[in-house]
């Protein structure tokens, strides 16, 4: 009795502790999973072009919205910026050219800009007079300080008078706060493209002239884009509004819009957040099914076990109960008898499998990776637990009872054959072999045991009973198989006694061919036992595969660098060590309608562009990457890569910028107010591709002499054009240049001002000639070219290089003068294409 006590107990305590470690952690765990990931992926960002109201009605609107949207994940409340259109600028004296400027609002202005002079902006007095602090780069460009005054558009003919009452610097320019902005925080561009038109025309353009709080509104100024950002917080989510939140962030794009309202003319949501909780809800789902598999598999294999002591417990009261009978007891009161004994024997289970869960419970918790994942060390126990330990106490008590329902156990061969042949004749082994086939099969299609969501993506995944239920019912169908072998066993083991000599195996056989019912029930636990262990120790250890593959997607490459686009070459060539390969990888977004629902406006579709060398791409397709999408990751990629051979055309070692003699166009027919800006595109060892800009010329037919300095980073890290001559890791310092550069190519921009004629389409020649390396020299920072030496390029090179080149011809007959210094031998010319259109051309 102790024995079967102490079984029943373990395997209680077992599935009850099994539940409360899920029901218990489960809500800490989601809720820790999705703080720890990154804040810039679970950011929503909600972008209202255009807004038809005012800029607070437009956040008020935008607020409620995403409330709704993430309910207890909503964080405070959204913040972000204001920008007025980029538009002409007024009341300036000095020159005539034309001037562009845009104002902003800006909620993180003081983690964005440092005021440099003056104050910052108050909000309007009423006397239609906007303050407003300027870019000091721009008040320098444009002649402005403290106290000036320019004119911007106001909504409808009307214009706004803007007073300069600070100046200001942006901190990081280019950085992460200033990536939506037009000027990029540089506060000045005497080159900017104007937007809105169809020809490219490139002005004098500053901002934002940074404004206080709804001044916008108040000088009645058109805002052009209002971008909100709100940060979810995930400490007040709950497991079981974890589904309802799934489905309101796969709909997000038409839920806001439908909350909020006509704000603007178009209202664009773009976030990482509904991938972070799915991923969530889908671990969840994981961890759960898990569990839900390891229960069930325990309790089967906790039933056979008190199922062969309740066998042994009747055979041992066998003669007790005859005696009961012998003295008038009536088979009801044996089994009533039986009964309270089960009844009271799953009492005692189910009071003591409680305390022993909670304790194994605390035991765990105390553990040191426990502790370090969080885990809470005290816990109550919930209602669910107390309810899985009288339901598995309660199942095992009737287990314990079904010997004494039925009649007295007989086991000669005659009535064991009897029952193995019902048994057969029944056909359960084998229905339990095709539902195992099934179960298998089901695995393999859905490869978890988790449903898998709705065809449009909206209804989470939740627990499959089908396939919960299937690892247990293959382990009960192989253990029946199992226990259909014992008679075939029997006989064969017979056959071998009869001619055995001894006395060991023909007691054996003897004994199982007499007592065989003895002999399954001993294998089939025999094989659960065994099933179960092994169905443990692999899932542990494709568990701790998994855990490292996220490890290693998680912290990635051993170092990671983000490059800096004005020196890239020279930050390549320092880490030029080891395995080192550039990468690209850009957000973007889509114009258009979402796909599937062309109705809910043109917010476009979010995506990713990747560029990687061939090197890196081997990377991510090898091992569980690969396995993982990286193959096909690689395989798209390869197909986009270029298949032609194009090496390029080496420059000699130590180069520090290039030059080159440009002509545009026919001296007989110039294109009037059109100029071509010049670049090189140059390649490193690495595969690193920058582009110098030489500079432009004029589509008159003049020659005109271009050149370009390759940008330097400092030995610290920062940017310039020259140096103190310190080295790097592949041999070139800055006063020494780079060493290994190839150029790959020309890109011809045409820029047109605004006397260009823009109603025709002229085709033009763009001729590259004197092409000539820069090395050397360096010691003056405001011209590093001004004592570099001519390094010319072979004629035989750049013809077979440019060769390769689409859009481009090597004429030496067509090309232009000589670039200066003068070069000691001739050098060919590259004939480049253009046609100019109402759009840019870049041949």
């Amino acid at each position: 009795m102790v024995a079967v006590v102490a079984v029943a107990t373990l395997a209680c305590s077992l599935v009850t502790v099994l539940g409360l470690l899920v029901t218990t952690t489960e809500e800490g765990g989601v809720r820790r999973t999705l703080d720890a990931v990154p804040a810039d992926r679970t950011v929503v960002r909600v972008t209202v072009d255009t807004p038809t109201g005012t800029v607070a009605e437009a956040r008020t609107a935008i607020d409620r919205a995403l409330r709704d949207l993430l309910g207890e994940a909503a964080g405070a409340t959204p913040t972000g910026s204001a920008v007025s259109a980029v538009a002409d600028v007024d009341g300036l004296t000095a020159g005539s050219d034309r001037v562009l400027a845009y104002a902003g609002e800006y909620d993180d202005r003081d983690a964005r800009a440092e005021l440099v002079a003056g104050s910052w902006a108050e909000a309007p007095a009423g006397d239609g007079v906007l303050p407003a602090a300027l870019p000091e780069a721009a008040a320098s460009a444009l002649g402005l300080g403290i106290g000036s005054t320019l004119e911007v558009p106001a909504r409808g003919d009307a214009t706004a008078t803007v007073r300069v009452v600070g100046l200001y610097r942006a901190v990081d320019p280019g950085g992460t706060a200033w990536l939506d902005d037009p000027l990029q925080g540089r506060g000045d561009d005497p080159a900017f493209p104007e937007p809105d038109v169809s020809f490219a025309d490139y002005v004098h353009a500053v901002g934002p002239l940074i404004v206080a709080d709804r001044a916008l509104d108040a000088a009645d100024v058109r805002v052009a884009t209002l971008d909100l950002r709100s940060q979810p917080t995930f400490d007040r989510v709950t497991v079981a509004g974890l589904d309802a939140l799934v489905v309101r962030l796969g709909d997000a794009d038409a839920g806001i819009t439908r909350t909020a309202g006509d704000v603007g003319q178009s209202v664009a949501y773009s976030s990482g957040v509904a991938d972070a909780v799915a991923a969530a809800s889908a671990a969840l789902t994981v961890t759960r099914a898990t569990v839900a598999v390891a229960g069930l598999l325990l309790a089967v294999l906790a039933l056979a076990a008190i199922a062969q002591a309740g066998r042994l417990l009747a055979d041992a009261r066998d003669a007790e109960r005859r005696l009961l009978q012998a003295r008038g007891a009536s088979r009801r009161q044996v089994i009533a008898l039986a009964g309270v004994e089960a009844g009271v024997l799953g009492l005692l289970v189910a009071g003591i499998s409680l305390p022993l869960a909670a304790l194994a419970y605390r035991g765990l918790a105390a553990l040191p990776a426990m502790r370090a994942a969080g885990m809470p060390v005290a816990s109550g126990v919930p209602l669910g637990s107390v309810l899985t330990a009288v339901a598995v106490a309660a199942l095992l008590a009737a287990v314990l009872l079904a010997p004494a329902l039925g009649r007295a156990d007989r086991e000669d061969a005659a009535s064991g054959r009897a029952g193995v042949a019902r048994l057969a004749r029944s056909g359960i082994d084998l229905a339990l072999l095709v539902l195992a086939g099934l179960g298998i099969a089901q695995l393999l299609a859905y490869r978890s045991a988790s449903a898998s969501p709705a065809a449009s993506g909206d209804v989470p995944a939740g627990l499959d009973p089908v396939l919960v239920a299937a690892p247990v019912v293959v382990l009960v169908a192989v253990a029946a198989l199992a226990v259909r072998l014992v008679p075939l066993a029997a006989r064969g083991l017979g056959a071998l006694a009869a001619r055995a000599r001894g006395s060991v195996l023909p007691l054996a056989a003897w004994e199982l061919a007499r007592r065989g019912r003895r002999a399954t029930a001993a294998v089939l636990l025999l094989s659960l036992a065994l099933a179960v262990c092994t169905f443990g120790v692999a899932f542990l250890h494709t568990w701790r595969i998994s855990q490292e593959d996220q490890a290693a997607v998680a912290v990635g490459p051993a170092a990671r660098v983000v490059a800096d686009a004005e020196a890239a070459l020279t930050q390549s060539s320092v880490l030029g060590t080891g395995d080192v390969e550039p990468a690209l990888r850009r957000p973007l977004r889509i114009d258009g309608a979402p796909a599937g629902d062309p109705a809910e406006g043109g917010v476009g579709t979010g995506a990713q562009v990747l560029g990687l060398s061939a090197a890196a791409r081997t990377m991510i397709a090898d091992g569980r990457g690969g396995a993982a999408g990286g193959e096909r990751v690689e395989l798209l990629l390869r197909g986009s890569t270029r298949t032609r051979d194009d090496d390029g055309i080496a420059l000699p070692d130590g180069s520090r910028g290039l030059a080159a003699t440009v002509r545009v166009a026919d001296a007989a027919a110039p294109l009037a107010d059109v100029r071509v800006r010049i670049a090189a595109v140059v390649e490193d060892p690495r595969g690193l591709l920058a582009v110098v800009d030489l500079g432009d010329a004029p589509a008159d037919g003049t020659e005109t002499e271009v050149a370009g300095a390759f940008a330097f980073a400092g030995a610290d890290g920062t940017d310039g054009t020259a140096g103190d001559g310190a080295g790097n890791g592949a041999g070139a310092t800055d006063t020494a240049g780079l060493d290994g550069l190839r150029l790959v190519g020309f890109r011809a921009e045409v820029v047109g001002g605004r006397d260009s004629d823009s109603s025709s389409e002229r085709a033009t020649e763009v001729l590259v000639g004197g092409i000539a390396a820069r090395t050397g020299g360096g010691r003056d920072p405001a011209d590093p070219l001004a004592d570099a030496a001519a390094a010319p390029l072979e004629d035989a090179a750049v013809i077979d290089g440019v060769a390769a080149w689409g859009g481009v011809s090597a004429d030496p007959a067509a090309r232009p003068r000589r670039s200066r210094p003068r070069p000691r031998a001739g050098r060919c010319g590259s004939r480049c294409s253009c046609r100019r259109t109402r759009r840019a051309a870049r041949p």
